[in-house]
Protein backbone atom coordinates (compact mmCIF):
# COMPACT_ATOMS: atom_id res chain seq x y z
CA UNK A 1 0.00 0.00 0.00
CA UNK A 2 2.88 2.40 0.67
CA UNK A 3 4.20 1.98 -2.86
CA UNK A 4 0.86 2.94 -4.38
CA UNK A 5 0.82 6.11 -2.31
CA UNK A 6 4.29 7.16 -3.49
CA UNK A 7 3.41 6.36 -7.10
CA UNK A 8 0.31 8.53 -6.89
CA UNK A 9 2.21 11.63 -5.76
CA UNK A 10 4.03 12.21 -9.09
CA UNK A 11 0.76 11.74 -10.95
CA UNK A 12 -1.01 14.30 -8.77
CA UNK A 13 1.88 16.76 -9.17
CA UNK A 14 1.84 16.27 -12.94
CA UNK A 15 -1.90 16.93 -13.13
CA UNK A 16 -1.52 20.04 -10.99
CA UNK A 17 1.26 21.37 -13.22
CA UNK A 18 -0.75 20.78 -16.37
CA UNK A 19 -3.84 22.48 -14.93
CA UNK A 20 -1.89 25.45 -13.59
CA UNK A 21 -0.25 25.94 -17.00
CA UNK A 22 -3.67 26.29 -18.64
CA UNK A 23 -5.04 29.80 -19.12
CA UNK A 24 -7.95 31.30 -17.29
CA UNK A 25 -6.85 32.19 -13.82
CA UNK A 26 -3.71 32.74 -11.86
CA UNK A 27 -2.43 31.00 -8.81
CA UNK A 28 -4.36 33.49 -6.70
CA UNK A 29 -7.61 32.29 -8.23
CA UNK A 30 -8.41 35.65 -9.84
CA UNK A 31 -9.74 35.83 -13.36
CA UNK A 32 -7.84 37.86 -15.95
CA UNK A 33 -10.49 40.58 -15.69
CA UNK A 34 -10.04 40.76 -11.91
CA UNK A 35 -6.27 40.92 -12.30
CA UNK A 36 -6.64 43.79 -14.78
CA UNK A 37 -9.09 45.54 -12.47
CA UNK A 38 -6.61 45.30 -9.59
CA UNK A 39 -3.84 46.66 -11.81
CA UNK A 40 -6.13 49.51 -12.84
CA UNK A 41 -6.73 50.37 -9.19
CA UNK A 42 -2.97 50.48 -8.57
CA UNK A 43 -2.45 52.77 -11.55
CA UNK A 44 -5.31 55.01 -10.47
CA UNK A 45 -3.89 55.31 -6.96
CA UNK A 46 -0.60 56.39 -8.54
CA UNK A 47 -2.40 59.08 -10.51
CA UNK A 48 -1.78 57.34 -13.83
CA UNK A 49 -5.38 57.79 -14.90
CA UNK A 50 -5.09 57.25 -18.67
CA UNK A 51 -3.22 54.00 -18.09
CA UNK A 52 -5.78 52.93 -15.50
CA UNK A 53 -8.61 53.58 -17.98
CA UNK A 54 -6.87 51.43 -20.59
CA UNK A 55 -6.51 48.59 -18.10
CA UNK A 56 -10.15 48.93 -16.99
CA UNK A 57 -11.10 48.80 -20.68
CA UNK A 58 -9.37 45.43 -20.91
CA UNK A 59 -11.10 44.15 -17.76
CA UNK A 60 -14.47 45.21 -19.16
CA UNK A 61 -13.73 43.62 -22.52
CA UNK A 62 -12.91 40.36 -20.72
CA UNK A 63 -15.96 40.60 -18.44
CA UNK A 64 -18.66 43.00 -19.70
CA UNK A 65 -20.66 42.44 -16.50
CA UNK A 66 -17.88 43.65 -14.18
CA UNK A 67 -19.68 46.52 -12.44
CA UNK A 68 -16.74 47.61 -10.28
CA UNK A 69 -14.54 48.06 -13.35
CA UNK A 70 -17.13 50.44 -14.83
CA UNK A 71 -17.39 52.31 -11.55
CA UNK A 72 -13.65 52.74 -11.14
CA UNK A 73 -13.20 53.72 -14.79
CA UNK A 74 -15.92 56.31 -14.22
CA UNK A 75 -13.98 57.69 -11.28
CA UNK A 76 -10.86 57.98 -13.43
CA UNK A 77 -12.83 59.79 -16.14
CA UNK A 78 -14.28 62.14 -13.52
CA UNK A 79 -10.80 62.97 -12.22
CA UNK A 80 -9.77 63.80 -15.80
CA UNK A 81 -12.72 66.16 -16.15
CA UNK A 82 -14.54 63.86 -18.60
CA UNK A 83 -17.73 64.09 -16.59
CA UNK A 84 -20.21 62.83 -19.19
CA UNK A 85 -18.13 59.71 -19.81
CA UNK A 86 -17.91 59.21 -16.05
CA UNK A 87 -21.70 59.39 -15.75
CA UNK A 88 -22.10 56.83 -18.52
CA UNK A 89 -19.82 54.43 -16.64
CA UNK A 90 -21.61 55.05 -13.34
CA UNK A 91 -24.93 54.41 -15.10
CA UNK A 92 -23.64 51.07 -16.39
CA UNK A 93 -22.22 50.12 -13.00
CA UNK A 94 -25.59 50.86 -11.42
CA UNK A 95 -27.44 48.91 -14.10
CA UNK A 96 -25.20 45.91 -13.45
CA UNK A 97 -25.24 46.28 -9.65
CA UNK A 98 -28.21 48.35 -8.43
CA UNK A 99 -27.01 48.02 -4.83
CA UNK A 100 -23.71 49.82 -5.48
CA UNK A 101 -24.15 52.97 -3.38
CA UNK A 102 -20.71 54.32 -4.34
CA UNK A 103 -21.66 54.53 -8.02
CA UNK A 104 -24.86 56.39 -7.13
CA UNK A 105 -22.88 58.84 -5.02
CA UNK A 106 -20.22 59.35 -7.67
CA UNK A 107 -22.86 59.85 -10.36
CA UNK A 108 -24.54 62.48 -8.17
CA UNK A 109 -21.24 64.28 -7.67
CA UNK A 110 -20.69 64.21 -11.43
CA UNK A 111 -24.12 65.69 -12.15
CA UNK A 112 -23.36 68.41 -9.61
CA UNK A 113 -20.11 69.13 -11.46
CA UNK A 114 -22.15 69.60 -14.64
CA UNK A 115 -24.37 72.11 -12.86
CA UNK A 116 -27.32 69.72 -12.73
CA UNK A 117 -28.02 69.40 -9.00
CA UNK A 118 -31.61 68.30 -9.66
CA UNK A 119 -30.29 65.15 -11.35
CA UNK A 120 -27.77 64.62 -8.59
Amino acid sequence: MVRRYFLAIPAVVAIFLVLSACGGSSESGLSEAEQDYNRGEELQEQGRLQEAIAVYDTAIRLDPGFAKAYSHRGTAYAKLGQTQRAIEDFDEAIRLDPGDAVSYSNRGTSYNALGQPQRA
